[in-house]
């Protein structure tokens, strides 16, 4: 069933909010390959319509898009 929040992250994607994180550490942290990682942060941004991955995790976050920290 299709999420009825528009531009809804999937649940698997990793944190994005820690901008200075980088793609090898996602990945081993997520236990995903780096070019997994690059397509949901690449995916991530394209949905937020955002610049950058701090902007597209503000957004999200601001949204309700995101788990509360």
């Amino acid at each position: 069933m299709p999420s009825c929040v528009p531009h809804a992250l999937p649940a698997t994607a990793p944190d994005l909010s820690a901008a200075t994180t980088t793609v090898a550490d996602i990945a081993r942290e997520t236990f995903l390959s780096e070019g997994t990682v690059r397509n949901y942060l690449s995916s991530a941004i394209g949905k937020t319509s955002a610049r950058t991955r701090a902007e597209a995790a503000r957004i999200a976050q601001d949204n309700g898009w995101l788990p509360p920290r």
